[in-house]
């Protein structure tokens, strides 16, 4: 897997919330990493792998081509993985008795209705 040059991103928030959100956010991506495995395609997991690094490195926004080339897939597969990663990684949650539709809105990588009816 190729790597991206990522600069870590300094926390906004005042010392007390930031331990907190910190905790949250190292067992939300411990959570959602083990459920990798149970995402489907190879291809799909390794999106979503590249995702979960992003937010381990404080990074708000990754474009669909900064995937592609990191994993040397076309941005089509890239961004088709993403939707479908997403999505199954919500139904997975929510058969854990997470709900992440709070955290992940739908739509909110601007998805086509095209990769929606693919999945």
């Amino acid at each position: 897997m190729g790597e991206l040059d990522w600069p870590v991103a300094q926390p906004v928030l005042d010392r007390e919330d930031s331990a907190d959100r910190e905790a949250l956010v190292r067992r939300a991506l411990s959570l959602a990493r083990s459920y990798l495995p149970l995402l489907g395609q190879e291809n799909v997991r390794r999106v979503m792998a590249v995702y979960l690094d992003a937010v381990e490195k404080g990074i708000e926004q990754l474009e669909h081509s900064e995937v592609a080339a990191a994993l040397g897939i076309s941005e089509s597969t890239a961004r088709q993985c993403a939707y479908r990663g997403f999505n199954r990684l919500k139904r997975v949650a929510a058969e854990k008795g997470i709900n992440l539709n709070t955290i992940i809105p739908d739509g909110q990588h601007g998805d086509s209705e095209e990769e929606k009816s693919n999945d």
